[in-house]
């Protein structure tokens, strides 16, 4: 199945003629992801590293749900809520920070995107899982040191 859509879809791809093309890209690549499973792209050295590889997947498959909560997590990981918090004490930022700065990311794409040059800032972020677009601003000004409007206008000039 997946073998025909990405036949379908080489043609118009590689001409340029695919609106949200790197939309496309990014959906295609998380469907393949998914179809392979975790486990199968990268050997994990101890059960807390498939924990933790296993828990970033399900955040970045559920990062636009704005009530993604360590409950949520932890309930669908079939881990307890201390040894989730744990699993990201060792990589030095906490649970909520991974899940803000991957939200974050994603934000700081889409507003990159020509594709999504028709979305406002305000429905990017909410799309994302911010319930605040006040929060988000300070955020995102926070982490790349420009508001996320000033951002969008310098990665428009730069594709230009």
């Amino acid at each position: 199945m997946l073998s025909s859509v990405i036949r379908s879809l080489s043609a118009p791809f590689l001409a340029g003629g695919l609106r949200n093309g790197d939309a496309l890209t990014e959906s295609v690549i998380g469907v393949l992801v998914n179809v392979l499973g975790v486990d199968r792209i990268a050997e994990p050295a101890t059960l807390r590293a498939a924990h933790l590889i296993a828990v970033k997947a399900y955040i970045d498959a559920h990062l636009t749900d704005a009530d993604l909560s360590p409950a949520r997590i932890s309930g669908a990981s079939r881990i307890s809520l201390r040894y989730l918090h744990r699993l990201f004490e060792d990589e030095g930022i906490t649970l909520q920070q991974y899940v803000i700065r991957e939200r974050l990311l994603r934000c700081r794409r889409e507003l990159a995107n020509r594709s999504m040059a028709s979305r406002t800032i305000t429905d990017i972020a909410f799309s994302s899982g911010f319930q605040n677009a006040g929060h988000f601003s300070r955020r995102f000004k926070a982490a790349f040191g420009m508001s996320p409007n000033d951002y969008r206008m310098i990665a428009s000039a730069a594709q230009s």
